[in-house]
């Protein structure tokens, strides 16, 4: 069966918040940037023009805000684990099943103690189904 892939591109989330390591960092916050690419299968053959057939993006950055402002955390790598998880959670939610990957960047910028614009983080977590998923399988191209 073909299956094409997507990737849904949500850019630039701008959040102020208030993680780090670092005690002036907890308590004045600082600003961070978000980028998050959600990629997911279709067959080729279920084209539905219905939101319940894809990934809805809003619903996806409103959880990332909150799930960013809520909560506090010293660590990017820990942030950026929980906010790969959101898609996931919600594909669950609305029995959306085709996600294989999740890709997360943190940017901090200006970051204390140093003399470069921004820190960023990039962390991709696999679905375990397809973690094998090679793009270029034949299986998926005949």
């Amino acid at each position: 069966m073909n299956k094409s892939i997507y990737t849904i591109i949500i850019p630039e989330i701008k959040i102020f918040a208030y993680h780090g390591c670092y005690e002036q960092e907890k308590r004045d916050g600082q600003e961070f940037e978000i980028n998050m690419n959600i990629s997911f299968h279709k067959s080729n053959k279920i084209h539905l023009d219905n939101l319940i057939n894809t990934i809805d993006y809003v619903d996806v950055e409103s959880k990332v805000k909150q799930f960013f402002t809520e909560n506090r955390y010293n660590l990017l790598e820990t942030i950026a684990f929980h906010l790969s998880e959101i898609p996931y959670s919600l594909q669950s939610q609305n029995n959306f099943k085709s996600i294989f990957s999740v890709e997360v960047s943190i940017r901090k910028n200006n970051p204390m103690g140093m003399s470069v614009p921004h820190v960023e983080l990039k962390y991709i977590n696999y679905c375990k189904e397809y973690k094998n998923l090679s793009i270029n399988d034949k299986s998926d191209s005949e």
